[in-house]
């Protein structure tokens, strides 16, 4: 019987698993590697307030298009786990990669303000940097009306 953690549950198809002859029941869209892409789902089923399973389909999300939806997944992932900054970390680097680049300014303060608050200064000194650069480029795009 598979667990989580140290409870034990029962075992359920993905929804795209397949029977065929060596299959096993596995998931028909599978990575190479094997792994489910309906994983975190599975997950988010035995353990709804994890925020490593909340974080992780906003990967997936962000790689297929789905900025706004990732987002949502990593804000609800922080919320989760106030402690861990990696899903304010990626979504600054989403949102400037999305061209939003005061929102992303947004997300590097936040870092910076978390880390400085509990004198953390080499943790926040690259975030620092990274906000600094942003507020270099939103002054230049608001000198030049852009």
């Amino acid at each position: 019987m598979p667990y989580y953690g140290n409870h034990p549950v029962a075992s359920r198809a993905c929804p795209g698993a397949v029977d065929q002859p060596g299959s096993a029941g596995s998931c028909s869209r599978s990575s190479r590697d094997g792994a489910c892409p309906h994983r975190a789902a599975h997950g988010l089923e035995l353990a709804a307030g994890d925020a490593r399973l909340t974080y992780d389909p906003g990967k997936l999300k962000a790689h297929r298009g789905d900025a706004d939806g990732a987002l949502a997944d990593r804000r609800r992932a922080h919320e989760l786990d106030p402690e861990n900054f990696a899903p304010v970390y990626s979504s600054a680097f989403l949102l400037e990669r999305e061209g939003r680049q005061a929102e992303a300014a947004e997300a590097w303060r936040q870092i910076v303000d978390f880390a400085t608050e509990r004198a953390l200064e080499l943790t926040a000194a690259w975030p620092r940097q990274e906000l600094q650069r942003l507020a270099g480029l939103l002054a230049e795009c608001k000198d030049t009306g852009g």
